[in-house]
């Protein structure tokens, strides 16, 4: 199985689009995020020039969703560093596919 270039390459192909996906749509997700926070910190510096009491608890509210978006940004950074370090490449996964030889050869015509 492991000297088949084809069985190779699909093996990687696959690994590196699923890879490619989770990557993208974290980053659509990091970047919906980003904007989010530019937008209620803009809401908070105008709410903070104009205070009023009603302002207090819509303020409060703005602060609570940046701190969230924000730590969520943190981990969907951590996710993406964690995915590319996951990356196979070719030598990893001929090697992985090599130690199905022994398997193979074990196995009787009729298994």
């Amino acid at each position: 199985m492991a000297k088949d270039p084809t069985l190779l390459n699909e093996t990687l192909a696959q690994a590196r689009a699923w890879a490619d996906s989770q990557v993208a749509a974290l980053e659509a997700e990091r970047r919906d995020l980003e904007r989010d926070v530019q937008k209620w910190n803009g809401e908070v510096r105008k709410l903070a020039s104009d205070l009023g009491t009603s302002d207090l608890s819509r303020l409060a509210d703005l602060q609570e969703r940046i701190r969230s978006a924000e730590r969520r940004a943190t981990e969907i950074r951590e996710q993406v560093i964690a995915l590319r370090r996951e990356l196979v490449d070719e030598r990893e996964v001929a090697r992985a596919l090599s130690a199905f030889d022994p398997a193979w050869e074990s196995l009787a015509p009729r298994e």
